[in-house]
């Protein structure tokens, strides 16, 4: 699933051709969100239907054996009350969440990555990882309300990583451009640019 999702991405990204007489998109995937645009051809169902699968075949929810030993440790306590004890099948969760997104099904991978941020709380990045790429969703949508919630709840000190801070600028200067923000936009946009590698710089 993930090389199929890595074989559709480079697709996607070296063979979309941008129209220059309009702005041009953050990514090849936000076309989707505007009919008259021209649409990559990639296509993430199977990536999507790889991940559906592992997360129904390998989640883990039933809860471990409580030790009675640990349970005045906080952290343990905190284990104990997750909803996934798989330690890998958040990995499937955000490919899922991504290929969704790149396939144009906005609202699902929203919804994906909203399920990540209250399920995962214990992996931080993943958290702050699942808030940029709604961040980006709502934006695609023109949902300016969610988008705008979104940006609250992501704190500066949450981008502790610099894809993260990549991540971060790339989807806050789409938003901002959305929103007529030009100036606002152009340091945030110089930022991602010199972060960003291969064809979609």
């Amino acid at each position: 699933g993930h090389e199929h999702y890595r074989e559709q991405l480079k697709k996607m990204e070296d063979e979309y051709e941008d129209d220059f007489s309009d702005f041009v998109y953050i990514h090849p995937a936000a076309s989707f969100a505007d009919e008259k645009a021209n649409h990559p051809s990639a296509s993430f169902d199977r990536t999507i239907e790889k991940m559906q699968k592992a997360i129904a075949l390998h989640s883990i929810q039933k809860k471990p054996k409580k030790d009675r030993g640990k349970m005045r440790d906080p952290k343990y306590r905190d284990y104990l009350n997750r909803g996934e004890y798989n330690p890998f099948l958040h990995n499937a969760w955000r490919l899922m969440g991504e290929a969704q997104y790149l396939k144009g099904d906005f609202l699902a991978s929203a919804a994906t990555f909203s399920y990540i941020e209250r399920y995962f709380n214990w992996l931080p990045e993943l958290v702050a990882e699942a808030k940029i790429w709604q961040l980006r969703c709502y934006t695609a949508l023109d949902w300016n309300n969610e988008a705008e919630n979104v940006l609250a709840r992501l704190k500066e000190s949450e981008l502790t990583t610099n894809d993260l801070r990549r991540q971060y600028n790339t989807a806050y200067a789409d938003y901002l451009i959305k929103q007529r923000q030009y100036e606002k936009a152009a340091p945030m946009l110089r930022q991602a640019w010199k972060a960003t590698k291969r064809h979609q710089k």
